[in-house]
């Protein structure tokens, strides 16, 4: 067996964006590769069907897509693919592909850095788009003005305006990294057939969510000039009229998404009052009229996925509105889990497998899912909700760790500050009881976020190179509820006395990890 070496890395595959054909007959996703020349990722969508897995882009810079019918793909690619279009400044051009005849055109160009496309019905489409409120009627802009406003940009790129908070923000899947002052994140509808982009957000206001039901859309998000409070009031926009209308003013919720049960609006979000802005979420039931929320379930558990790992990439989605149910991802204790809840306010749990659910999609009883299972990069992953049977449909990354050594994580449980806690200790490539070893201790950020049982490349590269690592979620992490996860005042005691504490636990059930090697 070969040790993983650092430049593995290059091979692996991550899976991301699943979504069912409205027909439920085939499965799109986006397959992200790397390339060392250009030092970039690779993003193309692929087509998964009973049997089978094809490859439909091969630009490698395909944005967000959806399905446009059960056999065409609307997706957006690259600005100047064959030569023909040359849109000026901040542009997005979307093509439709026809998965069949393999057929692919230009749909159309918004004039704007579109960052997500739903469609209502045909012809007409919901966008949200990164815009800059300094320039709030940009989209209508001619291409004369926008080469001049281009210019006037590029003379000024050697300094930033920093006016606001926050002014910076480091890249989390899709949303935007670098410098981020006056940057929005707007609301449009596009009418295809008239090439008309009509904002239903104002330039400062910044969305955070929204949800289709109907002829209605309601959105959250935040008006701010100097400093953003990540509180968010509600609107509602009336398709067949265009009156848009506030319905809930007071800025007293933290929204992380909205979703669609049926024609009930679900606001997943916290108020934050006890445990501040780490606070796991609730599920509140939405009036479109009134703009009261209702609870409907504190489950106080960890909603989405807190899991590292260091060999995914690309959006996921957490929740999915799926017949009566809304599906969503739950980081519980080590591992991420997949559950529904009903409008009664009643949870199951769905899928419990050790791992991680990173991305998946509903078509009646069938779940497919980008899972991290049995410590191996990402695969995709067919779950059966009548039989509760998994079987894994793709191995886009055997190749990649074929005739490798893979250090299996020893779960190692400790005590501290009357807490239990998860740890683990990966064996160094070569591992010779009768030989000591140097070691290496790795603490997560966040501080909600977990380790887990799964692959890790830079943990696994280190084992190959000699190392006992060992690794742990002492208190602050996510998983195990609000009480457990309050590092308010206390950053910096309590989690690091957990962390020696597991430092003490290793060195004393791997004697062949010496203290005086380790350190």
């Amino acid at each position: 067996m070969k040790k993983i070496e650092l430049s593995d890395f290059l091979a692996y595959k991550g899976i991301s964006k699943i979504a069912f054909s409205p027909d439920g007959s085939c499965t799109a996703l986006v397959v992200t590769s790397l390339d060392e020349s250009s030092n970039s990722y690779q993003n193309d969508i692929w087509v998964y069907r009973e049997g089978g897995l094809v490859q439909i882009t091969e630009s490698g810079v395909v944005g967000d897509y959806i399905w446009d019918c059960s056999d065409t793909l609307l997706y957006a690619g690259p600005i100047n693919e064959n030569g023909t279009i040359r849109p000026v400044g901040d542009s997005t051009v979307y093509y439709r592909h026809n998965i069949l005849n393999a057929h692919k055109k230009v749909a159309f160009v918004l004039p704007v850095k579109a960052k997500s496309i739903r469609r209502i019905k045909e012809g007409l489409y919901l966008v949200t788009a990164t815009c800059d409120a300094n320039y709030p009627e940009y989209y209508r802009l001619s291409d004369e003005v926008r080469i001049e406003l281009e210019q006037l940009k590029k003379a000024d790129e050697d300094y930033e305006v920093m006016d606001e908070i926050p002014f910076w923000a480091n890249k989390s899947g899709s949303s935007w990294s670098g410098f981020v002052n006056k940057q929005r994140n707007r609301l449009f509808l596009y009418r295809e057939n008239e090439k008309e982009l009509i904002p239903i957000s104002e330039p400062l206001f910044d969305v955070i969510a929204f949800s289709v039901s109907g002829k209605m859309i309601v959105f959250a998000g935040e008006s701010y000039e100097t400093k953003q409070l990540k509180k968010h009031q509600f609107y509602r926009y009336d398709l067949d009229t265009g009156a848009c209308h506030l319905i809930h003013s007071q800025q007293d919720y933290f929204v992380k998404s909205i979703e669609t049960v049926g024609t009930q609006f679900l606001v997943i979000g916290s108020d934050q009052k006890r445990f501040g802005v780490e606070e796991n979420y609730c599920f509140y039931a939405l009036d479109p009229e009134s703009g009261e929320l209702l609870l409907v379930a504190d489950p106080d558990i960890y909603i989405g996925n807190s899991l590292n790992c260091d060999c995914r990439y690309g959006g996921s989605r957490s929740f999915k509105a799926s017949g009566e149910y809304l599906y969503f991802i739950t980081t519980q204790r080590m591992t991420v889990e997949l559950y529904r809840l009903s409008l009664d306010g009643t949870i199951e749990k769905v899928i419990t497998k050790e791992g991680s659910v990173d991305d998946f999609d509903i078509n009646g009883n069938i779940i497919l899912l980008a899972g991290l299972y049995d410590m191996q990069p990402q695969e995709l992953y067919r779950f059966s909700q009548k039989d509760g049977v998994m079987e894994q449909v793709t191995y886009l990354n055997a190749g990649a760790l074929k005739d490798r050594f893979i250090s299996k994580p020893q779960h190692l449980v400790f005590q501290n500050n009357n807490c239990s806690m998860d740890g683990w200790v990966l064996l160094p490539y070569g591992y010779d009881p009768s030989e000591t070893y140097p070691g290496v201790l790795t603490i997560h950020g966040g501080p909600r976020t977990v380790y887990g049982p799964t692959f890790y490349h830079e943990m696994q590269a280190l084992a190959g190179a000699g190392f006992f690592v060992f690794f742990c979620n002492p208190e602050g992490s996510s998983g195990c509820g609000n009480a457990f996860g309050d590092l308010r005042g206390k950053y910096g005691t309590i989690d690091y006395e957990d962390i020696m504490a597991f430092t003490d636990a290793v060195l004393e059930t791997y004697p062949r990890l010496t203290a005086s090697v380790w350190r």
